[in-house]
């Protein structure tokens, strides 16, 4: 047999008596979320740390200076 579902859960809530659904419902509101909502930084931890903005600055300067230098070659 395979997992309940939501539906087999709610029939069976039903058949509770009123105390006995709250004490369900006082044991589900202690459960921790299924999934911890992530920053958008927590999203990205695995590709490791950024680049500096030293780095940056620096691609930056060498990709102008190419751009300059081809500008001059046309």
């Amino acid at each position: 047999m395979g997992h309940p579902t939501l539906q087999d859960v709610l029939d069976l809530t039903q058949q509770l008596s009123p105390a006995d659904r709250s004490r369900l419902i006082q044991e589900v509101v202690r459960l921790p979320p299924a999934l911890a909502p992530r920053s958008q930084y927590g999203m990205l931890a695995h590709l490791g740390p950024a680049p500096a903005m030293d780095d940056f600055d620096t691609v930056r300067r060498e990709l102008s200076a190419d751009f300059d230098r081809d500008v001059e070659e046309t």
